[in-house]
């Protein structure tokens, strides 16, 4: 009974928690790292195998799309309409709310609840630096990835 109290309690906390709650930055990171672990205890393995093969991988591209289509610097914390940032960044809209949807996902951007309402995160607002983040994004995609691509077969020779 103790252990389901504490989970309840857990629970009942946990969304209070964010980047402000740890006196200094290694504080911060032992409980990123707890998290982490936290997560690959609860998640099955075929959850486990979406997540690595096709959750990330989607909101990857997702972000070097939006990186593409300058969708980046277009957001902001005034909520947007999948349409008027469709407008903003010349892409049809159905194909815009799709990519909003996976960066929502990836926790790229949020979306307002239901509404068809879409702001910056702080990540979003790294990533819209064209000297910052999105860099590694792009050497991922120009560099990395072909190098992955042929790796397993270059090991099995």
């Amino acid at each position: 009974m103790a252990n389901k109290d504490m989970t309840s309690d857990l629970l009942a906390n946990i969304d209070n928690i964010d980047k402000s709650s740890f006196a200094d930055d290694d504080s911060r990171l032992d409980a990123l790292r707890k998290a982490e672990a936290l997560v690959r205890r609860l998640e099955k393995p075929w959850e486990s195998t979406v997540r690595v093969v096709w959750t990330q991988n989607v909101i990857m591209s997702a972000i070097r799309i939006a990186a593409d289509l300058s969708l980046l610097q277009r957001l902001s914390k005034m909520p947007q309409t999948h349409a008027q940032l469709a407008e903003k960044v010349n892409c049809e809209a159905a194909l815009l709310l799709r990519i909003l949807r996976q960066l929502t996902v990836g926790g790229v951007i949020e979306q307002l609840g239901d509404e068809d309402a879409w702001i910056e995160t702080e990540w979003a607002r790294a990533l819209a630096d064209p000297d910052g983040l999105i860099n590694g994004i792009n050497f991922f995609y120009d560099i990395e990835i072909h190098g992955l691509a042929v790796l397993p077969g270059y090991l099995r020779q």
